[in-house]
């Protein structure tokens, strides 16, 4: 997201909506996986390690909407600025999705223990 402004305080403030994407995104994935796993397996203690990590991207996502509500507040960004920084929303919104149904599918897997058949089971992953 770097557009070497004039003002590098810009810069700077744009790359710290850019980092919590980065996190999140790859919590959220290391999740989901987990999450899969943790219902094939009937792994408990990683459904609940998926549980507990759902606040790491709830976090991301308090983060970078903090930081683009004062960058659209503070710096008025036009064009390529502008679609960056709703971009980034849009985009973390999604990855908190994310995480919540990896913690949905974990969930799931603890609370009903489910036995899973091998060939669903291949499919699943």
């Amino acid at each position: 997201m770097q557009h070497n402004h004039i003002v590098s305080s810009y810069d700077d403030e744009l790359l710290k909506v850019e980092t919590p994407i980065l996190s999140m995104g790859s919590t959220a994935e290391q999740m989901l996986e987990k999450a899969v796993i943790s219902l094939c397996t009937a792994d408990n203690a990683l459904a609940k390690e998926v549980i507990k990590e759902d606040q790491k991207v709830n976090t991301g996502l308090n983060e970078l909407t903090e930081q683009a509500q004062k960058i659209l507040a503070l710096r008025s960004p036009l064009a390529i600025d502008l679609r960056a920084v709703i971009s980034a929303i849009q985009v973390s919104l999604n990855l908190e999705r994310v995480g919540d149904l990896a913690k949905n599918i974990a969930k799931l897997g603890r609370k009903h223990d489910i036995t899973i058949s091998d060939d669903i089971r291949s499919e699943i992953r």
